[in-house]
């Protein structure tokens, strides 16, 4: 079944939790992976602001964890006073997982807005799972610097 109406795409990464969470929730680190968002700038309350890539447009994105349940909320939006929580990075731990190995599985999740047209929603579901490879990088480099 092709869901037309959300998207899922996952990661497996030997990690701690609080290191990803740590990773995803600095705004400096935006930049570094949502490849959509281009350069951005982070504001003194935490909001970042960058410019889509494909048509110029305005971004704005705020980030809210969930620590409770390991996830991160992703607000987005074209207007800094009209955010939605649109992409969801969720943290499954080893335990959960019954893994032996201590990994955890990092699942980012978007939701399509009406108003996307088939072809951008097919171009946002691959710009997310290059991001999800980015990101199981990136972290796991943030983990050794440590």
């Amino acid at each position: 079944m092709t869901d037309q109406h959300a998207h899922i795409c996952s990661t497996r990464l030997t990690c701690p939790v609080a290191i990803i969470e740590a990773f995803l929730t600095d705004p400096h680190k935006l930049s570094h992976w949502a490849v959509g968002m281009g350069d951005t700038i982070v504001h003194e309350d935490g909001l970042v602001e960058g410019y889509s890539e494909a048509n110029g447009a305005p971004i704005f994105a705020k980030i809210e964890l969930d620590a409770e349940h390991h996830t991160v909320h992703f607000h987005i939006g074209s207007r800094r006073d009209k955010l939605v929580p649109r992409i969801v990075i969720q943290v499954k731990t080893a335990d959960l997982l019954e893994s032996n190995d201590s990994a955890c599985v990092m699942s980012m999740t978007t939701w399509r807005q009406d108003t996307m047209t088939d072809d951008r929603w097919e171009s946002l579901k691959a710009l997310h799972e290059t991001e999800i490879v980015e990101l199981r990088q990136l972290i796991s480099d943030y983990r050794r610097k440590l």
